[in-house]
């Protein structure tokens, strides 16, 4: 079902939003096999197969196969050193970054489904799980989503899906948003660093927008 909701929903964006005008007419995907080191439990919602199954539903929708419809597998280290050293930073406290960087190191190699954050009452958050690779992967989900902000403000393409994982819009700049007891699967807050990106003047390293508007709906 999630192969055919993406697919659905990437042939819904190249008929809407790709314009001859704007980007070349030309909408992307872009993913990366490091987001393959986030592990969660054995029957977690928020699972591996998400990302080949969204991939799936992309080439069957023509990423990857006509020149106006990209499929991108790598992202670049300048990207991935821009979110860590940059980005995240300014989207989540210092202490929170290393608390879940020292979580995630202190975990044994063979690890899976570890809860990663914590819930309200200091304990582990069940629903947002993970493994030894996980930062990393959250940060490559960052790097992707700053990469993708990039193509499309730079007019080389219209529009551009990230197939990453873990999730990226739930996380708090320094655990919780809004005071929430969850975290929503997520550990970095990608919406929020494409947010910052976008609006950071570009005499500081950013792309110069004034505002962005930031759309959350599930499907």
């Amino acid at each position: 079902e999630w192969r055919k909701t993406c697919e659905r929903v990437y042939k819904r964006a190249i008929y809407v939003l790709s314009h001859k005008t704007v980007g070349n007419g030309i909408t992307a995907v872009v993913t990366d096999s490091r987001c393959h080191g986030h592990v969660t439990a054995n029957g977690a919602f928020e699972r591996p197969v998400r990302i080949p199954a969204a991939i799936q539903g992309a080439r069957l929708a023509g990423a990857g196969l006509k020149p106006n419809m990209l499929l991108i597998t790598k992202v670049e280290d300048s990207y991935m050193s821009l979110a860590e050293d940059d980005i995240i930073p300014k989207a989540h406290k210092v202490s929170y970054i290393k608390r879940l960087k020292s979580k995630i190191a202190a975990l044994p190699v063979d690890a899976k489904g570890v809860p990663l954050t914590d819930d309200s009452e200091g304990e582990g958050g069940d629903d947002t799980m993970g493994s030894r690779g996980s930062y990393t992967a959250a940060t490559v989900g960052v790097a992707a989503a700053l990469k993708a902000t990039d193509m499309v403000v730079g007019g080389q393409c219209t529009n551009v899906f990230c197939a990453t994982r873990p999730p990226g819009h739930h996380a708090g700049r320094e655990l919780h948003p809004m005071k929430a007891i969850s975290n929503g699967f997520c550990l970095l807050n990608a919406a929020a660093c494409a947010a910052i990106f976008a609006t950071t003047p570009q005499s500081e390293g950013g792309l110069g927008l004034k505002r962005v508007c930031v759309i959350d709906f599930d499907v």
